[in-house]
């Protein structure tokens, strides 16, 4: 199957580029700008998919910069934190993950099941 992520220009319609690196079909995409000491440091890409893995993309060289993995069963949504320094993702096995994407440390997941 395809899964790769895709992106494409709004305006024109025509296709950018293709990230490879999923083995599952992506279910989550989120884009965000890095600043370090007040300058941008670049456009990165967060993608998630069924492979149970979210992928952290610098956009400048279209490669993946971090993988993160730890859900169970395919993941659903997952955004980037407001600093940049930590996205949160969540999966069909009701856990929310954090993950530091400089440390790559993911602290002990919570449930999100109905008790």
């Amino acid at each position: 199957g395809d899964v790769c992520v895709r992106m494409w220009d709004r305006r024109t319609g025509e296709r950018i580029c293709e990230l490879h690196g999923h083995q599952g079909h992506a279910t989550s995409v989120d884009v965000g700008m890095r600043i370090i000491n007040d300058v941008t440091d670049g456009v990165l890409l967060l993608s998630s998919a069924y492979d149970c893995s979210s992928k952290v993309w610098d956009l400048r060289v279209r490669l993946p910069v971090r993988t993160c993995v730890g859900h169970l069963r395919p993941i659903t949504s997952s955004v980037f934190a407001a600093d940049m320094k930590s996205i949160y993702s969540a999966g069909m096995d009701a856990i929310v993950r954090v993950f530091n994407i400089v440390t790559v440390i993911s602290p002990p997941p919570f449930s999100v099941a109905n008790p």
